[in-house]
């Protein structure tokens, strides 16, 4: 019998290995497998070597004919820094308080207004830093600042650092592509009396709780800059949108800044409505209060009364919930105009949850908020969570810190 034995690979020829085919005894068997074996083990050996010699063959073929690329070391660019200009060539002429600017890393205008008033020409600077030092958190640093530029040397007015003093990022034009819009009016004479303003916004630099401030400063003939907010807006509330009335006169809406956008359970921030005629500031809840959009009173007070009067306090978390729905009331009625109103209506409130079981004495209610409350009602200040109900000190006005 011949038995084919297959040995596929490149120019490797095909071999018939020849096996006896007589019926073997026992001893013969065993005499000729033992020869045949070793046969077979000689001839898969020449087989082996013969079929390696060739693989080895084949593949010096193939890397002749299919070289690898040569590695070659390339060079990766680094980009380069682009330098930063000296301040005196961004603004345009060099002054020995820019030169401080720049020792303290405000090294970079970012935005440049020019106008007139009288008599003179201004400009306001926003200079801020290329890079932010180690020990500087968000929001970086930027200094605002007022020269007058028409002498023959510029003389400097004024300056605030926002984000030092008040913990926000400042900017001086409003860019509806990004965070920083409050509607800010160009500088110069707003109101046609002569007088010159100039306004700059300040940023909160939480992006789930964001809202734009505006800051609003007069320059005086002799170059003073004067804050027209500070003391005129009362504590806890900031500017955050102007609106020119059809008569000329300013509304400026303002809202508590000492509350979370999400304080409130009913809505947005209560926003209180102040008047700019000629040169005074003063409230006009009776007159606007309905106004601001979104509105925050024609629901949220009558929400506010629904849930005060219908909610069960059966554990102490619901006594929290309780007060703090009792204080958004008040804040409510504080920014219309009608304090007192509000916080005869709390009592009244608090009373009848009692009478009808609904409230439980002893709570919360009882032995901590209605009793600050009624310390900041008989002090005459601002109805404020528990927590900042601070009689020892006087109260901060939001514009007290404001450069002004």
């Amino acid at each position: 019998m011949t038995v084919m034995l297959l040995v596929f690979g490149t120019g490797i020829s095909l071999e018939a290995i020849d096996l006896p085919t007589q019926t073997p005894t026992l001893d013969s068997y065993q005499a000729s497998a033992t020869g045949n074996a070793a046969t077979l083990f000689v001839q898969a050996t020449q087989i082996l070597d013969t079929v390696t010699a060739e693989a080895a063959k084949t593949a010096t073929i193939w890397a002749s004919s299919n070289p690898s690329p040569t590695p070659t070391s390339t060079r990766t660019a680094i980009p380069t820094a682009t330098p930063i200009l000296p301040l005196s060539t961004q603004v345009g002429f060099s002054d020995p308080e820019l030169d401080k600017l720049e020792v303290a890393k405000y090294d970079v205008l970012q935005g440049s207004l020019e106008f007139a008033g009288n008599g003179h020409q201004y400009r306001l600077l926003s200079i801020g830093r290329s890079k932010p030092i180690e020990t500087e958190s968000f929001p970086y640093r930027k200094m605002v600042v007022l020269i007058q530029i028409d002498p023959v040397h510029p003389v400097f007015l004024w300056e605030h650092d926002y984000a030092k003093q008040n913990g926000l990022f400042s900017f001086l034009t409003d860019d509806k592509d990004s965070m920083n819009w409050a509607g800010l009016p160009f500088p110069g004479e707003w109101n046609g009396d002569g007088k010159v303003f100039f306004a700059v916004g300040g940023g909160t630099p939480v992006q789930h709780d964001h809202r734009n401030y505006i800051f609003i400063y007069e320059i005086k003939p002799n170059g003073t800059v004067v804050s027209r907010l500070k003391d005129a807006i009362p504590p806890y509330y900031g500017i955050i949108k102007i609106e020119r009335q059809k008569d000329n006169t300013l509304l400026l809406w303002a809202v508590r800044t000492d509350l979370s956008n999400f304080a409130c359970f009913c809505g947005p921030l209560p926003a209180r409505p102040f008047i700019w005629i000629k040169d005074k500031i003063t409230n006009a809840a009776a007159s606007y209060w309905d106004s601001f959009r979104p509105n925050p009173y024609s629901d949220a007070i009558g929400w506010e009364v629904y849930h005060l009067t219908t909610m069960t306090v059966p554990r102490q978390d619901d006594a929290y919930t309780f007060s703090e729905i009792l204080l958004e009331l008040l804040v409510h009625y504080e920014a219309i105009d009608e304090r007192e109103a509000g916080w005869q209506l709390a009592q009244d409130l608090v009373k009848e949850a009692k009478e009808s079981h609904r409230l439980a004495e002893g709570t919360y209610v009882d032995k901590v908020f209605m009793p600050t409350m009624t310390q900041l009602y008989d002090a005459h200040r601002s109805f404020v969570l528990v927590n900042l109900a601070d009689l020892s000190h006087p109260e901060a006005g939001f514009y007290d810190h404001d450069g002004g």
